[in-house]
């Protein structure tokens, strides 16, 4: 083999390298002069913006908060449009699929709670907690508290193994969690590990609640270094 031809492994490594130069080597903490999370979609999903988005494409060279959020936009609509591509049998069978897990995760949810509500006064027990987060949309951490007065997610409070199914389409891998009681006051952060199973990306943790009083909070999620995405909270 001659030495000029790299393998399949040094190629992929390098464009790994490439990714993480644009990902972390421009910080812009104050997002000065960057374009709206729209404009971001728009180049993701190939949209066209005119003579101006050769104008954006460049700043997000330059920007790595936006390179990151375009290569999040990109990765979901990919995501989307390989489901768009599934036959009409394959989408029926997944709806069949769907149906009957949502069925027994209702019948399980609701035997769950009424077995943390049986042993509440157990000290030091551990509980499962399971949050579904697959039709809910998140905000940046740099926008306003998701969904004000509207639905939140609940937990009760204790020691809870916690099992977090995240929004379609997210990857595999190291997660961190965090609680706040409003953006900018982190009250816990903790890791997790993500897998696939059955088409979904399930995350499981450990959160020690014990000790939080019962209210509203923000429940923090991110694959680092991407950005944070918060959902709303309530503790029981």
């Amino acid at each position: 083999m001659s030495n000029d031809v790299i393998s399949k492994r040094e190629e992929k490594r390098l464009l790994e390298l490439g990714r993480q130069v644009f990902s972390d080597s421009f910080p812009n903490p104050d997002r000065k002069e960057c374009p709206g999370a729209g404009v971001l979609r728009a180049i993701a999903t190939g949209k066209g913006l005119g003579p101006e988005e050769e104008d954006w494409v460049s700043h997000c060279s330059r920007c790595s908060p936006c390179y990151r959020e375009l290569g999040e936009f990109r990765r979901a609509f990919v995501w989307q449009q390989r489901l768009r591509r599934l036959s009409v049998a394959a989408i029926v069978i997944a709806a069949i699929c769907v149906g009957t897990w949502l069925a027994m995760n209702r019948h399980v949810r609701r035997s769950s709670e009424a077995t943390i509500a049986g042993n509440a006064q157990t000290e030091g027990a551990i509980r499962n907690a399971t949050l579904d987060l697959r039709g809910w949309s998140a905000v940046r951490s740099d926008e306003a508290t998701p969904n004000p007065g509207g639905t939140r997610l609940e937990l009760h409070r204790g020691l809870l193994a916690l099992t977090v199914y995240l929004p379609m389409g997210s990857p595999a891998g190291k997660y961190e969690i965090e609680i706040q009681r409003s953006h900018g006051e982190t009250l816990l952060k903790v890791a997790g590990t993500a897998g696939i199973t059955s088409g979904n990306t399930v995350l499981s943790t450990q959160l020690d609640l014990s000790k939080f009083q019962p209210g509203e909070y923000s429940l923090g999620i991110r694959q680092p270094p991407w950005d944070w995405r918060y959902y709303p909270l309530v503790l029981r």
